[in-house]
């Protein structure tokens, strides 16, 4: 085991309340309890916070923080984890960083996407500005392609959105809402990688407004040759 694998795991093995002696880490790793001592410093010193109390270490708990990277730095932290040596680590190491270059995929992926058309005010609005009484809210139910996730948990598409990441890496986004056609226009927008789950109308409006594009392209082609 190198000693970047030894950290990653050190890392996972720390995150217990109860917290690891010096003695099982070093048993744990088949390592000197100097070794091990050496090893907590250096995840100190990259940032992570660790306990020591009565001879025992664990490492402090905390809700993972966002982080918020151009196009460039996501460019360069997958080129920096493309190198073979690292791509061909195995374990629990090599595991999370095939998921990390996923995530970076799909989020370069996303943002090389044209910015699709913001969700509107789910009130719909009539010529005089007041709010139509007719129309009721609605639950809108969208399923998400995983490459599409980062672009939609990126959040502040509308108020009282709920998402909810799927085992496949999809996202299931939920919002009340009473003017289907503007969120049927929406939709279309991200041209693709979007199922409606509920209602059956938005998901026949989707549909008509796809084939509308579709036709509007086709008779839109190539002008014809002039002989």
């Amino acid at each position: 085991m190198s000693r970047a694998e030894r950290l990653f795991e050190l890392y996972h093995f720390l995150d217990v309340k109860s917290g690891r002696s010096l003695e099982e880490i070093a048993r744990r790793f088949g390592v000197s309890e100097r070794t091990v001592f050496r090893d907590l410093g250096s995840l100190q010193e990259k940032g992570v916070l660790i306990e020591q109390a009565d001879g025992r270490y664990r490492r402090m708990g905390g809700r993972p923080q966002a982080v918020a990277l151009d196009s460039g730095e996501l460019e360069i932290v997958r080129l920096a984890i493309s190198n073979p040596a690292i791509e061909r680590r195995r374990g629990p190491l090599g595991r999370a960083l095939a998921t990390l270059k996923s995530k970076l995929d799909a989020a370069l992926h996303a943002r090389q996407r044209p910015e699709p058309p913001s969700l509107p005010a789910t009130k719909h609005e009539s010529p005089a500005g007041a709010a139509d009484p007719s129309s009721a809210a609605r639950e809108v139910v969208l399923r998400f392609a995983a490459e599409l996730a980062p672009l939609i948990e990126g959040g502040g598409h509308h108020p009282g959105e709920e998402l909810r990441r799927i085992a496949d890496g999809a996202i299931e986004y939920r919002v009340r809402a009473s003017c289907l056609d503007q969120i049927a226009r929406w939709v279309v927008g991200f041209g693709g990688g979007v199922r409606v789950e509920s209602p059956p109308e938005l998901a026949a409006r989707v549909r008509e407004l796809a084939a509308g594009v579709l036709i509007s392209v086709d008779q839109g082609g190539a002008s014809p040759r002039k002989r």
